[in-house]
């Protein structure tokens, strides 16, 4: 029978236990190029953390990045890891694992907010000026739900200012032009910082998912393993950023 003090310190020893696996085991193995794909405006904002906290946590992988709008195929072109956002992937033989669903909410620099003000209801924003993603002839349909009712609502807006690619989005905002929808994941630091105030934060809009996807093997290589656990862990920090 063990001893009052041994059964205290044993969760201790066990935590010790834990962590030399991890130097012997796994992380220890963690070595080699890593390639990862995605698209530009995930890669330059939400990525680039990830790659760079992942690579001062395992100095033993060298990470290249191919950001890109298209499809990359995996095998064919000697990647190991895609980043995607979808709302549905394909059927592949390709391994995939949801990181989570990505929100969508509505941002502003504080010097719009300061000049301009911000609207009190979703039909307001009529009175603003903003920016639009993908747009038809200036016009475009945000569809929100309503965090304290349930309720999901729609409004049309109007801008002057309008794009395919978040991170321009986000580049516009920071310059004042406006107000636009974008995924938390994208502008996350920027908000943290101060240099985005989310608007109307009772309604946000829900996206697309983020996903991990890797080609099949009996054994999935060390780093594509930690590397997937790393980007999980991180999107899970970013979504509880705010909101």
């Amino acid at each position: 029978m063990r001893s009052k003090r041994d059964r205290e310190v044993a969760p201790a020893v066990a935590t010790l236990h834990h962590a030399a696996r991890g130097v012997d085991g796994t992380d220890r193995k963690a070595r080699g190029r890593l390639r990862v794909t995605t698209a530009n405006d995930i890669g330059v904002t939400f990525l680039a953390e990830v790659v760079t906290n992942f690579s001062t946590r395992y100095p033993n992988v060298e990470i290249e990045t191919l950001l890109t709008q298209r499809t990359v195929n995996l095998v064919e072109e000697g990647i190991d890891v895609a980043i995607r956002v979808a709302t549905k992937l394909p059927d592949s033989s390709l391994i995939a694992r949801k990181v989570g669903d990505i929100e969508q909410e509505l941002y502003a620099s504080l010097e719009y907010v300061r000049t301009r003000g911000v609207p009190a209801t979703l039909h307001a924003l009529s009175d603003h000026a903003c920016v639009l993603f993908r747009p038809r002839e200036g016009r475009a349909t945000w569809a929100f739900r309503d965090a304290r009712t349930g309720r999901t609502t729609t409004q049309e807006v109007r801008g002057r200012i309008g794009t395919d690619d978040y991170s321009f989005m986000r580049s516009s905002l920071l310059a004042g032009a406006g107000i636009g929808l974008l995924p938390r994941i994208i502008v996350a630091r920027d908000v943290e910082a101060g240099r985005l105030v989310r608007v109307l934060p009772q309604c946000a809009s829900q996206g697309a998912s983020l996903y991990f996807i890797h080609a099949a093997s009996p054994v999935v290589p060390a780093k594509i393993a930690l590397f997937r656990d790393f980007v999980v862990e991180s999107f899970a920090r970013v979504g509880m950023t705010h909101g």
